[in-house]
């Protein structure tokens, strides 16, 4: 199953501080890893998380930087 983390994500933090984001990532990172999928499907889910996380982080700190 594909998973759009960037676009979940970007809703779930939106005005959010670093504190509260930071928070929300932590809870989905253990959601994946509470979860009861291959050690393949988890690592493709970790990886697809961890892209979205950059990306929004980048994009808050150059709406932040302007």
């Amino acid at each position: 199953m594909t998973v759009d983390y960037y676009s979940l994500l970007t809703k779930a933090v939106a005005g959010k501080d670093a504190a509260a984001r930071d928070q929300i990532y932590q809870d989905a990172f253990g959601l994946i890893a509470r979860s009861h999928i291959t050690r393949e499907a988890a690592a493709s889910h970790r990886a697809a998380l961890e892209d979205a996380v950059r990306r929004i982080e980048d994009e808050i700190a150059v709406e932040e930087a302007s």
